[in-house]
């Protein structure tokens, strides 16, 4: 999954190490993550949009889409000095901060919300940025990253799809009925939920060839393999060239003789 996002990253005339640079160095948003995953557009709460609501609504919500296994993100802002409220530094020069997942969210004994942050490097161990924790999870207190900026805003993701395991509970695994795939494109969905059965595959496969999307991906399969086709000519042609110019020139001049 990894790779196809930095796939995805790769702008014209890089490969997918670059691609891996992009989304490591560069980083990027996550709505932007979560709509590549999902198909849907996350809901953005803004640091001063949480301000306005309080801090105990903010619990509500954020308690609420957690209860509903939505995936909830936290994005950070970078700070001048190094925090000492349990998030990284980020660095100021790039204005580049950091994500967090968010798995969960409880109220202590004064009812303070906590925060529970999994940090995606799997640790919180950086002491150039200020942090100390080598466990990838860190406990940090919603009222102090408001107000000391640190915090950018919190994305939430879309509603997990619900199963109907009401007529596969008493089933074996083998017996029970797999859930239809949806990813938008029927004519994909369709040849998803073909496989296992070969003639119903074949045909939609055939449905597949001739749809739009099929007909696209088809295009740009064509145009890849020409571009790949004239980058092997160059190639070769280049190769000829160095080859033609390394050979040793013929020698001109009177022919010696006894």
């Amino acid at each position: 999954m990894e790779a196809a996002y930095a796939k995805l990253s790769e702008k014209k005339g890089q490969d997918l190490d670059q691609g891996f640079k992009n989304i490591g160095g560069d980083g990027g948003y996550s709505k932007d993550a979560v709509y590549t995953l999902t198909g849907e557009k996350t809901q953005n709460l803004s640091a001063s949009s949480m301000k306005h609501m309080g801090v105990d609504a903010a619990y509500v919500k954020l308690d609420a889409a957690l209860k509903e296994g939505r995936p909830v993100l936290l994005g950070t802002n970078p700070m001048k000095d190094k925090p000492t409220d349990g998030l990284v530094q980020g660095d100021l020069a790039k204005n580049s901060g950091h994500e967090y997942i968010l798995e969960g969210i409880s109220k202590d004994a004064h009812s303070n919300v906590k925060l529970d942050l999994r940090n995606p490097w799997g640790h919180n161990y950086a002491p150039s940025q200020g942090v100390t924790v080598k466990d990838s999870n860190v406990q940090v207190d919603l009222k102090t990253i408001l107000s000391n900026g640190h915090l950018d805003s919190i994305d939430i993701g879309p509603k997990a799809l619900e199963k109907k395991q009401e007529q596969n509970q008493n089933k074996s695994p083998e017996q029970q009925t797999p859930q239809p795939v949806k990813t938008g494109d029927p004519a994909f969905d369709k040849l998803l939920n073909s496989l296992g059965n070969q003639d119903a595959t074949t045909k939609a496969l055939q449905e597949l060839a001739q749809s739009p999307s099929g007909q696209a991906f088809h295009a740009e399969g064509r145009a890849q393999h020409a571009e790949f086709q004239n980058q092997q000519f160059q190639a070769q042609s280049q190769a000829a060239q160095q080859a033609a110019q390394q050979q040793p020139q013929a020698q001109t001049g009177p022919i010696m003789t006894r």
